[in-house]
């Protein structure tokens, strides 16, 4: 999502069989490029946190998330 002023990645995920090999990074990577002169917010999942700290995100906020079936 981006409103002009900011970029907002929400929920980014790669399928189990594709993690770890560099599609998450290359997917962030380009909206980098996309985007140069905005900041990011992502919200994602624990299992993304490496590769989101690795391309200089960090933590702010930690959110629980309640499901209902």
């Amino acid at each position: 999502m981006r409103d002009g002023a900011a970029v907002g990645l929400y929920w980014p995920a790669t399928l189990p069989e594709f993690r770890l090999r560099g599609l998450g990074r290359a997917i962030l990577n380009r909206a980098f490029e996309v985007h140069p002169d905005r900041p990011f917010t992502l919200v994602a999942t624990e299992a993304g946190r490496p590769l989101h700290e690795s391309l200089g995100f960090r933590t702010v906020a930690m959110a629980t998330w309640y499901m209902r079936a």
